[in-house]
């Protein structure tokens, strides 16, 4: 019994008040992981904002250059009209003028209108004559087509109203006319009128040359004395 209870008197026992169990303290920890995620934030966030601005200034470079890129080939497709100021006036005055029933009737003339001469080879010999003047008056038609152009001729079945009608443009003055003859030689039809003054004398005579359907090959105008 002494020997179990010298045994108990070697064990020393503490107060237990003034034992308790380690504090840990993460305040520093959790303060230092937070700033440290605030920085790294900030540092994403200034590289985003940052290649966002290159991302734009890039973006509005490529669209100036595009922008520049199409005028300079439009206009490059312009030519040499570029700059060039419109006449207002002059545009409606051209308008007028083709548009008028007048320049519908006539051919197309911006200087000036067509002249006699001009209407009667241009506009009843259609272009298909080559046309003779003396002294601006015509002496001389000719047919100028040729069977490889596919051109015909121009029919004339009154050869007596043509002449009363153009008598201003020939060259030979004259008051009225009068057949004198008339025949067929070679599939071709000769036919000649006198050209009278006031006094029925005849001061010239005008000659024809058709086909067999009727359609002017040639005329001539000659003076007699």
């Amino acid at each position: 019994m002494t020997g179990n209870k010298g045994k108990k008197d070697n064990v020393i026992s503490f107060p237990a008040d003034k034992v308790s169990a380690p504090k840990v303290i993460e305040l520093p920890i959790v303060k230092s992981r937070s700033k440290g995620l605030q920085r790294s934030h900030w540092l994403y966030g200034s590289l985003a904002m940052v290649f966002l601005a290159a991302l734009l200034m890039n973006s509005n470079d490529s669209l100036q250059f595009n922008s520049q890129s199409r005028e300079s080939r439009s206009l490059a497709s312009v030519g040499v009209t570029v700059g060039l100021e419109r006449n207002e006036f002059l545009e409606k005055k051209i308008a007028q003028s083709i548009s008028s029933p007048a320049a519908q009737r006539r051919p197309a003339s911006f200087g000036k209108s067509p002249s006699p001469a001009d209407e009667f080879k241009f506009g009843f010999l259609e272009s298909k004559y080559a046309v003779k003047f003396y002294q601006g008056k015509v002496q001389e038609v000719e047919f100028a087509g040729t069977p490889s152009q596919n051109i015909e001729p121009r029919y004339l079945s009154n050869r007596t109203q043509f002449i009363n009608k153009y008598k201003n443009l020939f060259s030979v003055p004259f008051s009225s006319t009068v057949s004198l003859n008339r025949e067929v030689v070679d599939q071709r039809i000769h036919e000649t009128y006198a050209l009278l003054n006031a006094g029925h004398a005849k001061v010239g005579q005008i000659s024809f040359e058709l086909d067999v359907y009727g359609r002017l090959l040639g005329m001539k105008i000659k003076t007699i004395q």
